[in-house]
C-alpha cells in the first residue's frame, strides 16, 4: 500500500481530533485556519479526513492548540490503514 495515496482511516482519525482539540479550546475553524496561515476550506478538509495534514500544519497544531503531537494518535489503533 502506497501511504501517500488518499485518505484513510488515519487521516480521519487525525482529523477528528483537530476538530475536537479546536473546539475544546473554543476557537472557530476560521479563527484557526488564520492562525495556521491556510484557508478555512483546507482546515474543514483536514477535520473531516477528506484531505492529508501536512506535518508543518500539524505540528503548528501542537504549538496553536497546546496538545502534545501524540494527542492526534491517541486511541488510533495500529490496525487502521
Amino acid at each position: 500500500m502506497c501511504i501517500m495515496s488518499g485518505t484513510n482511516n488515519v487521516d480521519s482519525h487525525i482529523g477528528g481530533r483537530i476538530k475536537l482539540a479546536r473546539i475544546a479550546a473554543g476557537k472557530s475553524l476560521e479563527f484557526l485556519a488564520t492562525e495556521l496561515s491556510i484557508d478555512p476550506a483546507d482546515l474543514s478538509l483536514y477535520e473531516q479526513g477528506a484531505r492529508r495534514v501536512p506535518q508543518e500544519v500539524l505540528f503548528d497544531l501542537v504549538e496553536i492548540l497546546q496538545k502534545p503531537l501524540s494527542y492526534f494518535f491517541d486511541d488510533l489503533s495500529s490496525r487502521e490503514n
